[in-house]
């Protein structure tokens, strides 16, 4: 049904054997859900409703398309190569909330490589970055078959990097002057930090064919077009949840995720954390926690003590049970989280003076006497 391409194409940019630093290319392939490629003698693709395709035979077959659409900048895209182009294969990516990692190379640059149908449409990228704070970037995708001569960029950087004297759709119309574009996007920094991932907000009429990042090396690369700052509701409680951690003369009822259900029944957010977590000064501390709650009674994670009373010190408040901070619990290889065989009295004699040596002979020997724990503090006493 489709009748023969005659294109006159002029490709801006190049297909390259190989890609080198500072170019990183993604590979979206999984992400493909549009056939809008085909090859002339084949009847299936279509990117719009109107059932217009790009022709696959100007293409590369390996997958691999190199633009000089940026001053001459030779940059790398990974697209649909020989399998996504053929019959009932997949090649053009449509905006729908997909979420990538980025490298984890040093990049300030994001390219986009696409089109948009319907005339141009505006864009959104939201970029994610580690403590979950959120910037979202704009970016313009111009129509397939638009007259980009005439259009204002504005804050937009984008580039023709294909164009075509004319393009087929089922039902034999021509249309003139088919074209690809590169989008530049600036990535965005919070004091300094980089995004760990973004997002495509959905947007159906923009199709992408590949993404590449970059670390563009020019003391002004420009700013991104931000229009949204989004800063994650902090938990006002964090309980300490390390699993199978014990409990001291505390009813076991009152676990940490009895006690979470009833704060968010509440309204009260609140979160579980591990001995991981609260040592992870990143994520607790007294911008994300408003308070600790301890629930074992007695027992408490000698391993995090110093990241408690960083809390507390820095206006953090801590709802405790049993009495505190009287029984110290370390996670041993062996043992798992445990305080069995450690008699109060037994435990006094070497924790202030040598803790690690006491944890240390308790993990050799859970069974460790009082004889035994004072002919070890007379060897320390003699310097042995």
């Amino acid at each position: 049904m489709y009748l023969k391409y005659i294109f006159l194409l002029s490709f801006l940019g190049v297909v390259s054997s190989g890609f080198a630093s500072p170019y990183y290319p993604l590979d979206i392939s999984s992400n493909y859900t549009v056939d809008g490629i085909s090859y002339s003698t084949v009847k299936d693709g279509s990117f719009d409703a109107n059932g217009h395709i790009f022709p696959a035979e100007q293409f590369p077959q390996n997958g691999q398309y190199t633009t000089e659409a940026f001053d001459g900048e030779r940059i790398p895209f990974l697209i649909a190569g020989r399998e996504g182009i053929s019959e009932g294969g997949k090649n053009l990516m449509v905006c729908s909330g997909q979420e990538f990692d980025l490298p984890k190379q040093d990049c300030n640059v994001l390219y986009l490589l696409g089109f948009a149908v319907d005339g141009s449409n505006d864009g959104q990228i939201v970029f994610i970055f580690e403590d979950k704070q959120e910037l979202t970037v704009e970016y313009k995708m111009m129509g397939w078959d638009q007259d980009i001569e005439n259009f204002e960029q504005g804050e937009y950087d984008f580039r023709v990097t294909f164009q075509s004297s004319c393009i087929y759709s089922k039902d034999g119309t021509e249309k003139l002057r088919a074209c690809l574009y590169v989008n530049r996007i600036v990535i965005p920094l919070i004091d300094g930090n980089k995004p760990v991932k973004m997002k495509m907000v959905s947007q159906k009429q923009i199709k992408v064919l590949g993404m590449t990042f970059s670390n563009d090396k020019r003391k002004d690369i420009g700013s991104p077009r931000l229009i949204k700052f989004s800063v994650p509701k902090p938990a006002e409680i964090a309980i300490f949840a390390e699993p199978k951690f014990p409990y001291y003369r505390m009813v076991g009822l009152f676990t940490p995720e009895f006690m979470q259900k009833q704060f968010e029944s509440a309204g009260i957010s609140a979160s579980l954390i591990t001995e991981a977590d609260m040592n992870n000064s990143s994520s607790f501390n007294n911008k994300n926690y408003k308070a600790l709650l301890l629930l074992h009674g007695n027992t408490f994670p000698l391993d995090c003590l110093e990241a408690i009373k960083k809390f507390k010190k820095n206006g953090g408040i801590l709802c405790t049970t049993g009495v505190p901070f009287t029984h110290p619990v370390r996670k041993l290889k062996d043992l798992g989280h445990s305080n069995k065989g450690i008699k109060r009295e037994e435990l006094a004699r070497l924790f202030l003076k040598n803790p690690d040596l006491l944890f240390a002979e308790y993990a050799r020997n859970p069974n460790l006497t009082m004889m035994e724990l004072t002919e070890i503090e007379e060897k320390l006493l003699k310097g042995k």
